[in-house]
């Protein structure tokens, strides 16, 4: 990493990584002596959380919960998703019909979480929460994805 030459120079300048090809900026924070500095660390992009919810869902049916085409132009990064209903039932989140992961939710605990840790998904593609009720009555579900628009 190339750095500015002295620490007054390194107040809010660009410096590029070299093997990274990327743009950062070095800031000098003064405090007085034993205080903190609260710091908050954000992902790019703009956060974007999407939802969506199903009623009825007969038994033994597979439907699409969620749906969300990320937009020409730009990329998202999936960090996370959560899918519940009043019925124990099998969730599956898939990227253009590719399966990422799935769980199932039983008695006494019907709410999944996807945890996919910022997975990058290319414009134009389809985000798909999909459930299959496996109780012999029907039930309504719902899901919610969340993430960074970049």
């Amino acid at each position: 990493m190339t750095l500015p030459r002295s620490s007054r120079d390194r107040e809010q300048q660009k410096f590029r990584e070299p093997s990274l090809d990327k743009v950062s900026v070095a800031v000098t924070i003064e405090q007085e002596a034993g205080s903190t500095v609260p710091v908050t660390i954000t992902g790019a992009g703009v956060a974007t959380n999407n939802y969506s919810e199903v009623t009825s869902v007969a038994s033994g049916a597979t439907v699409d919960v969620l749906t969300y085409t990320v937009p020409v132009g730009n990329t998202f990064s999936l960090s996370k998703a959560s899918a519940s209903g009043d019925n124990y039932a099998e969730f599956t989140i898939e990227i253009d019909n590719n399966t990422q992961d799935k769980k199932r939710t039983y008695w006494c605990d019907f709410n999944a979480i996807f945890d996919v840790g910022g997975l990058v998904v290319a414009a134009g593609s389809i985000i798909k929460v999909t459930v299959n009720n496996f109780r012999p009555t029907t039930s309504d579900f719902n899901a919610r994805i969340f993430g960074n628009l970049l």
